[in-house]
């Protein structure tokens, strides 16, 4: 099913669902703020997941972070500061990911 590939990390070298997680060793690159440190960072970690990123792609139940301008995880609607495509990608009630 085409939905079941947005849901999941696409590729062992992709930021898309791991936004803010610990460092997994088994993965080829990481997507975490310690990245930029070692130099290990996915291709699409700055797009996907560094601090003001605008839309919840590869974001869905991301870890809080301050630094970033919107949120995507089940508290933001709540403190009104969900990304603009939060609903469209990551709301459970609209989300193919999470049926």
């Amino acid at each position: 099913m085409k939905a079941a590939s947005i849901c999941k990390a696409d590729s062992l070298d992709s930021c898309r669902g791991r936004c803010g997680y610990g460092t997994d060793n088994s993965f080829s690159c990481q997507c975490n703020p310690s990245c930029e440190r070692f130099g290990d960072c996915c291709s699409d970690y700055v797009e996907l997941c560094e601090a003001g990123a605008t839309s919840c792609k590869g974001r869905c139940g991301e870890k809080y972070n301050s630094q970033n301008k919107c949120h995507c995880n089940s508290k933001c609607a709540q403190y009104k500061n969900c990304c603009s495509d939060y609903t469209d990608l990551c709301d459970s009630k609209t989300n193919l990911c999470n049926l």
